[in-house]
C-alpha cells in the first residue's frame, strides 16, 4: 500500500508541475507591415504562427511597437519573440530559430543626381547612409560606412530630402508605402539592391523562449515537409517557402 501511495503522490505531483510548465501563450512583439502583421491580427505572419502554434494548444498574443522598442522588449524577457528580426552573428539576448520567415532585397534609396554612376555596395563608401534605428545593416555589409540611424521611415525620407545624408537602406515596398502615405515624390530618387536579409521569428534568450522555439522548429518542420505552410504563403500571393539555416 505503501508503494501505492508514494506512486499517487508521483503522479499528482508530475500532473501539477506539468500543469504549471505548459505554455499556453506566447507573447509576440513586431512592427506594423501591411499584409503581414496588421493591427487588426491580419496578415501573412499572423497566420503562419497561429497555424504554429494553435495546433500545439498555444494562443497567439501580439503587441504593435516600434521596432527598437520590440528588440529592447524581447532582450528584456518582456515579449517572447520578435516577428521580422534579422540575422545578426553578434546578436546578444536572441535565440534565432532553425526556419526563416522572409527573406527581404535591402535596397539604397538615393538622388539620381547625386549617383549617376551607381556601384552597388561599393558606391556606400565615403558617403552617409542611413536607416530606421534596430535595423543593423551595418552588421550585414561589407564594407563600413559612416551611418545615422533615424527613428521612422518618414523621418528618413524628410532628412534625405534635405540632404541631411546620401543614401536610405530599407525594403523598396516599406519606402513606396511611406512615400505614399506622405505623398511624398519618389521621382527624384532611385532604388537599387545591395543584398538579401533573412528574417525570422526570434526568441528571448530564457528557458520558455527556448521552449518556444523547440515547439517552432518542431512544428515548421512538419508544415514544410506538408506544403501546408506553402499554400499559407500563396494565400498571401508568395511562391515561396521557408528555409532551414545553415549557419
Amino acid at each position: 500500500m505503501k508503494n501505492i501511495a508514494v506512486v499517487l503522490i508521483l503522479m499528482i505531483f508530475s500532473t501539477t508541475t506539468y500543469a504549471q510548465d505548459r505554455i499556453r501563450t506566447i507573447r509576440l512583439v513586431a512592427e506594423e507591415w501591411e499584409e503581414y502583421t496588421g493591427k487588426d491580427g491580419n496578415g501573412l505572419y499572423w497566420d503562419v504562427l497561429r497555424a504554429v502554434y494553435e495546433p500545439a494548444g498555444i494562443s497567439i498574443q501580439f503587441d504593435i511597437v516600434p521596432w527598437k522598442r520590440a528588440q529592447e522588449m524581447v532582450r528584456k524577457h518582456k515579449a517572447d519573440a520578435i516577428v521580422g528580426e534579422y540575422y545578426r552573428k553578434n546578436a546578444t539576448g536572441y535565440l534565432y530559430p532553425d526556419w526563416n520567415i522572409d527573406e527581404d532585397t535591402i535596397v539604397a534609396c538615393f538622388k539620381k543626381e547625386r549617383f549617376p554612376l551607381w556601384k552597388g555596395e561599393a558606391s556606400l563608401s565615403g558617403q552617409k547612409v542611413a536607416w530606421v534605428r534596430g535595423a543593423d545593416f551595418n552588421m550585414a555589409l561589407d564594407i563600413s560606412p559612416d551611418y545615422v540611424e533615424v527613428d521612422t521611415r518618414r523621418s528618413g525620407l524628410s532628412m534625405q530630402s534635405k540632404d541631411r545624408f546620401d543614401i536610405f537602406l530599407d525594403f523598396e515596398e516599406e519606402i513606396r508605402n511611406t512615400a505614399q502615405e506622405m505623398q511624398f515624390d519618389l521621382t527624384p530618387y532611385r532604388m537599387e539592391p545591395i543584398f538579401k536579409d533573412k528574417s525570422y521569428l526570434v526568441f528571448t534568450d530564457s528557458e520558455r523562449g527556448r521552449q518556444l522555439r523547440r515547439i517552432y522548429n518542431q512544428r515548421m518542420d512538419k508544415m514544410v515537409e506538408s506544403a501546408e505552410v506553402q499554400g499559407i504563403y500563396k494565400k498571401w500571393g508568395w511562391d515561396w517557402s521557408p528555409e532551414k539555416a545553415g549557419r
